[in-house]
């Protein structure tokens, strides 16, 4: 699973996410992907703390399913 985010964890998001007070102040995606491996150890998870467009179309082409959200 490829988690793409360039915002930074902000003391808002502990009650919408899987993020906690540790987390203030790093990569979304990194945090994310940190505890997603936790609850989903035998799923590979990769983090890209950068913008969508930053990614790359063969990065994107590769993956099964894309999904996109805010907050």
């Amino acid at each position: 699973v490829l988690l793409i985010d360039p915002e930074t964890v902000e003391p808002s998001n502990l009650s919408r996410g899987v993020f906690y007070r540790r987390h203030v102040g790093e990569s979304k995606a990194l945090a994310l992907a940190e505890e997603a491996a936790v609850l989903f150890p035998d799923t590979r998870w990769v983090a890209a703390p950068v913008e969508l467009a930053d990614v790359g179309w063969s990065r994107l082409y590769s993956c099964a399913l894309v999904f996109s959200a805010v907050d």
